[in-house]
């Protein structure tokens, strides 16, 4: 279950000015989304008028702090890595959530505001979204370094294609494993029940641990095989539980 976070994120937003945050917002616009029959959609890049508290809120509480708290998410794992290698720990499975992990939304929810299940689902058909700040150097220091790793996303099997799509934008590698929901999913199970079982898949089939978790929702780092290391990066739009 996907949830919004009101919180204090929306009080930085008094203390610049609409038409300085009106300029950045612009700079980020992406494509719009096609229509699907006769809805009309918001463009994806609002107007001054537009632009409500909550967008707003949302746009400085990445530009001002969450950027560097995700770098430095990124970084202390990295650390983390390099100290075992140097004491010649076993290093298996760097499992890694995707959506506000390693890509950004962040588009979608300054333009919408709020999480919309269709309108979500065409976002993601974009297949166009940036990368969260320091995953890109994180992933290429693993590739470098021959650590295996996976993605392991709450997105639906329909969705593979403009996910993958997507990583390869990025210049991400698509090999690895990417492990989403079947189209057809019982939703009364829990975010830990689903990420526990494919993690715990991987383990059997690859006969290696999963050694490190990172994810930006507690629930991408709970439930069994869940190796040695956890990582949570803030995420202060909504929580899944």
């Amino acid at each position: 279950m996907l949830k919004r976070c009101f919180n204090t994120l929306l009080i930085i937003c008094l203390c610049a000015g609409l038409s300085s945050v009106a300029t950045s917002i612009e700079a980020l616009a992406v494509k719009p989304i096609s229509p699907q029959k006769n809805e009309q959609l918001p463009q994806l890049a609002p107007s001054k008028e537009d632009l409500s508290p909550l967008r707003v809120g949302l746009y400085h509480s990445f530009l001002l702090t969450h950027q560097q708290q995700l770098e430095t998410v990124y970084q202390t794992a990295i650390t983390t890595v390099e100290r075992a290698k140097s004491v010649g720990e076993t290093i298996g499975w760097v499992v890694l959530d995707l959506d506000e992990t390693v890509l950004d939304n962040r588009a979608y929810f300054i333009a919408y505001g709020d999480y919309k299940p269709e309108l979500w689902k065409q976002w993601l058909l974009l297949g166009d979204a940036p990368a969260v700040a320091g995953s890109l150097n994180f992933i290429r220091f693993l590739r470098m370094n021959q650590i295996p790793f996976a993605f392991l996303s709450g997105r639906r099997e329909a969705q593979r294609a403009s996910t993958l799509q997507n990583l390869m934008r990025l210049g991400l590698p698509t090999t690895v494993p990417v492990l989403m929901k079947p189209d057809i999913y019982t939703e009364g199970k829990t975010a830990i029940e689903f990420k526990q079982t494919h993690r715990c898949g991987l383990e059997a089939q690859s006969g290696v641990k999963v050694w490190m978790l990172i994810g930006d929702q507690a629930s991408d780092l709970r439930g069994d095989c869940r190796g040695t290391y956890q990582f949570k990066l803030p995420n202060p739009i909504y929580t899944v539980e």
